[in-house]
């Protein structure tokens, strides 16, 4: 099953929302259902219209 892409805001009040997938013990299990991308805001919504993220 292909990995569900997500696009993240790369910004300092975001990182409690992100905290999963790159702190907690399971995040090599997250890492391997989800591709996660970090951006600026704008990026994230091109992202979604182009298509090239799923979230």
């Amino acid at each position: 099953m292909p990995r569900l892409r997500v696009s993240a805001i790369s910004y300092l009040n975001t990182a409690p929302l992100m905290w999963d997938f790159e702190q907690s013990s399971g995040r090599d299990r997250l890492r391997e259902e989800f591709d996660v991308s970090y951006t600026i805001p704008s990026r994230c919504a091109q992202m979604l219209a182009e298509e090239s993220a799923d979230i």
